[in-house]
């Protein structure tokens, strides 16, 4: 076989190897240590010849001739056999000089130096004296061979295109045995990433002695898959729980099942986090590879010695005056002793959790910094009866002083107004520093945090808010920094949406999340390059959504601090058209509203409603509820609305709740009808268990009931309830609800009529299935819809679905669902499947 050229790319980058670094913590005093926040993890294994340290090149000896001439004067430096191009690169590496005297010491470090370099295959120093009794100090180079190509032969899995990104680097620079080794090492990476466990990789020496070329030779071998992961010892726990904190997968239809070294040093560790948490202090953890005759297929085992479960027996509390521990406990001055113990969510009796620890401390120092005592820290050690496993746990809180907030700085908002950032900042100046932290995924954050990123005004992740040194001129007081990375509000978006109950509908968006309306441009160029109308924290948002079975084309504006205040302002117009089944609706008004937040859980609003709402394409046999409503018919609504909300986060909520009431007097403000709608629906989100990595799985809660007092002889048929497709999944869309009358025959059919009447009961659980990309969810939905106040037609389903998502595109997640009724009514039609997506492209 002839070796083929690497193609090397103009425009590739060097891939640059990440290092880990664990950093441990400080003792606080007699040997108190902090626990760290996450479990140390150890670092991936790297290939040895890709760490081990450059070998110095023979010769490369400063002590044999420099010794017996110490400290004589140096009158000049020689380079001996070192090419011109590299002669500048050197001299800026040696360190000694004429007219100083010669120090062996020196020399040696100016040896190690050039070394570094990597440029010459043989270096060393000596000294020759003269006369007067000064020396020549002379630095003899025999530089490493340049490497004129870089080629490859045996590579049939990996393309040569795919090699030249990881070694195209060696091309035009000396030979040198630790680029090569570092260079083979990436290449077997690279074939191990795609399970070639077994993969070798070599160089032509000969090839590479009589023309330059560094030719690797490569034995692929067979893939190794995984086909069976085995857990031996585990006793306590079952397999598929196991098989959550791992990483490795076996062999199958969506996973390929490499053997990955790396991965298995990380499983291991996962495995000790996994039981560690819930009290195993002594677990220990190995894996065993068995491979099979053939060397294409691998089990792997997990070696696992549990060891004893160890439990809380006693918490003592201490407090730290000066590093040192105080010798009673009036030194805690916020909370006492038995204060500390119970804000510990980990209690006497309790399996020593690691995690649960963690957390207590946690929420120990949340406490304190909720109070303005920003600095204090919280230590803990352990103490193992050597008897038995019971562990007395010593907690060490140092208060620190107490703190008021000063100054609140933003940084980094070019374009994005101040007011807009301070407005979601707890703090205020002059009162006490109160800091709340949470976890959010990998990190802990402020709340304040937490907040300004889901303004989503801002890059991700570039938020950051840090309590700033006191200023000796202003005791007592501490100014807050925070800082912000301007990122791209504006979006044009083209693109597609479609769901079991609409349809395919495409989707041109125009959307501002950082709009401002009275920030007109000074010049033509501000407006084309978006430096005008920007700044506000408002939305400007322009939607055309042609679709088979819906049209909506709808432009709005809304600021959440209207005039800079705790109000509220909204407004929208817009034109809907809906066909269905056997008629089509066409809907065309506006609605402003305007609310007020009350604290941080609290918004009311007072909203209204204007519309011509058009009923046309009436089947002939449709059912007379259908029929009264052909043509135009104007209406208006007046209503409130109250909402509370102490849900962590808006767009994926893992506890709290939120509750919403709403009442709206239909033909306030004229129109063809009156009649009033109240409603009402409360959300509890719940964790119900968090991994160590920080993904949670969520319990959801989810009562709404609707009502029309007057019944349906004054709700016309559009402005009743219906239930079914994503709003009771197992059921066709609108077909939960009464059954209307043909006008035809009299006859009662199996056309909904809508009802006066609304219930819903149902609960879903969502766990993460990888990372928090992907999460299984099942569910069971309940509910009905009725003429009047009445549970006689209820309706019961369960099912499972499929959430994907992904952040880049949309903050909602694709919704897959199959669901399955287990109680249905006459009438009813039946859908198992139903989902809801939206891609722009």
């Amino acid at each position: 076989m002839n070796p083929r050229p690497i193609v090397h790319p103009v425009s590739a980058g060097t891939r640059v190897a990440r290092l880990l670094v664990a950093c441990a913590g400080a003792a606080i005093a007699y040997g108190v240590q902090a626990q760290p926040l996450a479990p140390a993890r150890p670092a991936p294994a790297q290939p040895a010849d890709a760490l081990a340290p450059r070998p110095a090149p023979p010769g490369a000896n400063a002590d044999d001739s420099i010794i017996p001439h110490q400290d004589r004067p140096i009158r000049e430096i020689r380079l001996v056999g070192l090419p011109e191009r590299d002669e500048r690169l050197v001299r800026n590496q040696v360190r000694a000089r004429a007219g100083t005297p010669l120090s062996a010491e020196v020399v040696r470090a100016d040896i190690h130096r050039l070394n570094a370099l990597g440029r010459f295959k043989r270096l060393q120093a000596k000294a020759q004296p003269y006369d007067d009794g000064s020396v020549a100090l002379i630095y003899e180079f025999e530089p490493a061979p340049i490497i004129e190509d870089v080629q490859a032969v045996g590579n049939r899995q990996i393309s040569d295109t795919e090699l030249s990104s990881t070694i195209f680097f060696l091309k035009g620079t000396p030979v040198d045995e630790y680029q090569l080794g570092s260079a083979k090492a990436r290449i077997l990476r690279l074939y191990r990433d795609k399970g070639y466990y077994n993969a070798d990789v070599t160089i032509d020496q000969g090839e590479l002695d009589r023309n330059g070329i560094v030719l690797f030779k490569i034995t692929e071998g067979e893939r190794l898959r995984v086909t069976e992961i085995r857990f031996e010892g585990a006793a306590s726990f079952s397999r598929s729980e196991l098989m959550s904190v791992v990483k490795t997968r076996t062999a199958g239809i969506l996973e390929s099942g490499p053997v990955d070294q790396d991965v298995l040093d990380l499983d291991i560790a996962a495995i000790i986090d996994f039981y560690k948490d819930r009290g195993y202090l002594d677990v220990q953890a190995d894996r065993q590879l068995v491979f099979s005759p053939n060397g294409r297929e691998a089990v792997v085992k997990f070696l696992i010695r549990e060891g004893p479960v160890y439990t809380l027996r006693s918490v003592k509390v201490r407090a730290l005056v000066g590093g040192a521990p105080a010798p009673d406990d009036s030194s805690l001055t916020v909370f006492t002793t038995e204060q500390v113990a119970g804000l510990l969510s980990i209690k006497p009796g309790d399996a020593y959790s690691a995690d649960k620890l963690r957390k207590s401390l946690h929420a120990l120092r949340n406490a304190y910094t909720l109070q303005g005592y920003v600095d204090a820290n919280i230590a803990n050690r352990e103490l193992r009866d050597p008897d038995k496993p019971e562990v007395d746990l010593v907690v060490f809180v140092s208060e620190g002083r107490r703190f008021f907030t000063g100054l609140v700085r933003p940084a980094g908002n070019s374009i994005t107004q101040k007011k807009v950032i301070l407005r979601d900042v707890d703090q205020l100046p002059d009162r006490p520093l109160r800091l709340s932290y949470d976890r959010v995924g990998d990190r802990v954050v402020l709340d304040s945090q937490r907040r300004i990123e889901e303004t989503r005004l801002f890059e991700p992740r570039s938020v950051r808010i840090t309590v700033q040194p006191e200023d000796p001129t202003n005791p007592g007081y501490r100014d807050l920094l925070v800082e912000v990375k301007e990122t791209n509000t504006g979006a044009v978006t083209f693109g597609a949406a479609a769901s079991s109950d609409g349809g395919v509908v495409g989707t041109f968006g125009l959307t501002q999340r950082n709009f401002d309306l009275f920030d007109f441009p000074d010049s033509v160029g501000e407006f084309f390059t978006g430096q005008a109308f920007r700044g506000a924290g408002q939305t400007f948002d322009l939607r055309l959504e042609p679709g088979t079975e819906s049209q909506t084309y709808q432009i709005s504006l809304s600021d959440p601090y209207l005039f800079d205040s705790d109000y509220s302002g909204s407004a929208s117009a817009y034109f809907r058209k809906r066909d269905y089944r056997d008629f089509d609706e066409r809907r065309i008004g506006a609605r402003p509203l305007i609310g007020r937040r009350f604290g941080e859980r609290w918004v009311a609003s007072i909203f209204g409603r204007f519309e011509n709402i058009e009923i046309s394409d009436i089947d002939d046999d449709a059912i007379v509820d259908l029929l009264e409503t052909d043509g135009e018919n104007v209406l208006t609504g007046v209503g409130f609305r109250l909402v509370r909300s102490t849900v962590d986060s808006r767009f994926r909520p893992s506890r709290g709740t939120r509750f919403n009431f709403e009442v709206e007097r239909v033909g306030a403000a004229g129109g063809d009808y009156e009649f009033t709608k109240i409603a009402a629906d409360h959300n509890v989100f719940i964790t119900v268990d968090e991994s160590f990595l920080g993904y949670k799985t969520v319990l959801q809660l989810k009562a709404a009931s609707s009502y029309i007092p007057e019944g349906q002889d004054e709700a016309p048929i559009f402005e009743r309830y219906f239930l079914g497709g994503r709003t009771f999944r197992g059921f066709d869309s609108r077909t939960v609800s009464p059954k209307g009358i043909r006008q035809s025959t009299g006859e009662l059919t199996n056309e909904a009529a809508g009802g006066t009447f609304m219930l819903f009961l149902g609960a879903e659980i969502e766990k993460p299935i990888f990372e928090e990309l992907i999460s299984a969810t099942a569910f069971i939905d309940t509910g009905t819809v009725d003429e009047e106040l009445s549970l006689d037609n209820y309706r019961v389903s369960v099912g499972v679905g499929l959430r994907l998502y992904v952040p880049s595109l949309t903050p909602v997640p694709f919704a897959f669902d199959f669901g399955f009724p287990l109680i249905k009514r006459f009438g009813d039609r039946e859908r198992v499947f139903s989902f809801s997506f939206d891609i722009p492209f």
